[in-house]
């Protein structure tokens, strides 16, 4: 089947970057199907064919691979977390429960990463983890899973999605400061300390999501939480 520059996500398409809620790179998506059916997407850029689905529970060596990943991938934005693979599966079986939407991404039969998102009421959802190997890092996996997971909030009626990223890196300006005397005005003007890692918020802010607000001392004396939404 040719592909086309239509928005109608059946068959082979190609996504216009002016499609609202998609990737500025253009991808090809095939057979997008309701239920827990694989997308396949493939990265011009990377030129690499990469499959997407929901976590599949019965696949012990899946989950073992994915919680390896996520205590991994916890450790760079999120160092208090999932501080053994122990603990990174028990967020993968509670990801398991029922209403909880996941995504997991594969490239060449290798688990790179996955994303999940729980209801909360009047169509928001929060979307937490997204936890992409950093052996992976740069390929747009992170982009991809966020897209997935959009796509099937909104077809559980999905109107808005929220998520919080950690402070424990203290790489910006709002860690170790007391953001009690004018928090608005700390989030006008926060910035990033290390421009060579950077914080989880720049990533968020490149897929669309907007900082709404910040916890002071969330995770700790002067361990901020900051918080981020996007109307999908």
């Amino acid at each position: 089947m040719e592909a086309s520059a239509s928005c109608n996500m059946y068959g082979w398409i190609v996504l216009d970057p002016a499609c609202r809620g998609q990737s500025s790179i253009q991808y090809l998506w095939v057979s997008i199907r309701a239920g827990h059916d694989p997308i396949r997407k493939y990265n011009p850029v990377m030129e690499q064919q990469v499959n997407l689905s929901s976590i599949d529970y019965t696949d012990q060596q899946l989950l073992a691979t994915l919680a390896s990943l996520s205590h991994k991938s916890s450790q760079t934005h999120s160092p208090n977390w999932l501080l053994t693979v122990d603990a990174a599966m028990q967020e993968l079986q509670r990801a398991s429960e029922e209403g909880i939407l996941t995504s997991v991404l594969v490239e060449a039969d290798t688990p790179r990463g996955w994303i999940a998102a729980e209801p909360q009421g009047h169509g928001s959802w929060e979307i937490h983890p997204l936890l992409v190997d950093p052996a992976a890092s740069g390929r747009g996996y992170g982009r991809i899973l966020v897209e997935d997971i959009e796509r099937k909030m909104r077809s559980h009626g999905g109107i808005a999605a929220f998520l919080s990223t950690s402070g424990a890196t203290h790489s910006t300006n709002l860690s170790d400061v007391d953001l009690y005397k004018d928090p608005m005005e700390a989030l006008r003007n926060i910035r990033v300390r290390d421009h060579t890692h950077g914080h989880a918020y720049q990533f968020w802010q490149r897929v669309g999501f907007t900082i709404v607000g910040v916890i002071p001392d969330a995770e700790g004396f002067g361990v901020p939480s900051i918080h981020m939404a996007k109307r999908l």
